[in-house]
């Protein structure tokens, strides 16, 4: 790695310590996201407008999670083995496919195909945009753990875009033309990705041969592995039941497409905003401190949803959720590549997503039932009772037991 990049890091973000390749990685991966965020908003919403129940669109929700549970694990392996670039323009082709199915075949069997496939495609790029990474960044937690708020700022953009972008869209043009903008968004990044290198300084192809045991194995054997990733699940959890659960009460209430896109962009403007602050913030609070105060906060935030029938007051708590939820998960990453065996990153990170994406297509199936019985009350107590849950085991991480 050159001594330009990694050098000593004293904790600030400075433009000139990234090589430009981190700006082209920044910028395609904003382009996916703009049409993950945008295409889970107009699909569930699609088939609420269709008059399909919340329950369904809850389905609809955990099918974006549906094959990354299968195969990321294979993913994180194939990262390893052939490098990031194949796997990222697959990724991307993939994302293209599933929004334009609904484009030239409109109906509720096309939007699982978008589903499917947005799950899968925008997945299996981040999967290897954070694998590349941990890699360019070395031994530097500091550096890394900036690094994965740097990368992640992109997504915080487009989502601030992304779901204002798709109700703007549904409510001016239809269903149709959206998919169709939105699968125009994530072609114009696939060609882009044809002359722009994205690998970066320090990156390494080919998992560690001398490694036998099975990532299974030393997911028992590794107590620290197994709390990072159980908190990492929990913490998705509230992410994925946010992203169902507040268009579902706006449907309820009423809300046009343009608001609920609206409290959905607050939520990814909170998560930007914390990553601008991030180098302070790693300064001055440590990495599970962070994720505990973010996981209690966003407790408290979601027993309050369903007493603000104001759209903006809406807004402000999906800025708190979004600023907290932000702010934990690059401190997630760092403490997961800190516990992952050497040469196995992508596996670790592709265990991890294939966790979080079980969560990510139950959760929301679970809490979608839960509204459409008990009402939205219980929807969002549930998941304030699953934050609860999940800082004390953070807490334990802060503070583990002595031997």
């Amino acid at each position: 790695m050159s001594d330009n990049f990694a050098g000593r890091y004293n904790g600030g973000v400075s433009f000139r310590r990234f090589p430009p390749q981190l700006y082209a990685l920044m910028a395609i991966a904003l382009l996916c996201h703009v049409t993950m965020s945008g295409g889970r908003v107009t699909a569930g919403l699609y088939v609420l407008r269709a008059g399909y129940s919340e329950a369904f669109a809850g389905v609809l929700f955990g099918l974006y999670s549906l094959l990354p549970v299968l195969i990321s694990l294979r993913i994180g392996r194939l990262v390893d083995r052939v490098g990031v670039t194949p796997v990222m323009r697959g990724a991307q082709a993939v994302l293209l496919f599933g929004l334009l199915v609904p484009v030239v075949w409109p109906g509720p069997a096309a939007v699982v195909v978008t589903a499917l496939a947005g799950g899968l495609g925008f997945n299996s790029f981040m999967l290897a945009a954070f694998v590349l990474v941990g890699q360019a960044s070395g031994g530097d937690r500091a550096l890394r753990t900036s690094m994965f708020a740097w990368v992640m700022m992109s997504n915080s953009v487009s989502a601030i875009f992304g779901p204002a972008l798709a109700g703007t869209l549904i409510d001016h043009g239809g269903f149709r033309i959206t998919f169709a903008v939105l699968a125009a968004i994530v072609g114009s990044g696939l060609v882009a990705g044809r002359f722009v290198p994205l690998s970066l300084p320090g990156e390494t192809v080919g998992a560690d041969p001398g490694q036998p045991r099975s990532i299974w194995l030393l997911l028992r054997e590794e107590k620290d592995m197994q709390r990072v990733l159980m908190v990492s699940a929990l913490l998705a959890v509230g992410w994925d039941a946010f992203q169902f659960l507040v268009p579902a009460i706006g449907n309820q209430r009423g809300y046009s497409a343009t608001q609920i896109g609206l409290i959905m962009s607050a939520f990814a403007v909170g998560a930007f905003a914390v990553r601008l602050v991030f180098p302070w913030l790693t300064r001055h609070v440590g990495e599970w401190r962070l994720v505990v105060t973010a996981l209690l906060v966003n407790a408290v935030a979601f027993a309050l949803m369903p007493a603000s029938v104001w759209p903006p007051l809406m807004m402000t708590l999906a800025f708190i959720l979004g600023f907290c939820t932000g702010g934990a998960q690059p401190s997630v990453l760092s403490l997961l590549h800190q516990s992952a065996p050497p040469g196995r990153a992508g596996e670790a990170i592709g265990l991890r997503a294939t966790i979080n994406h079980f969560t990510g297509l139950t959760s929301p199936t679970v809490f979608g039932t839960v509204m459409a019985v008990a009402g939205a009350w219980m929807g969002f107590g549930a998941v304030a009772i699953t934050m609860l849950g999940a800082a004390q085991l953070a807490r334990r991480g802060e503070h583990p037991p002595a031997p």
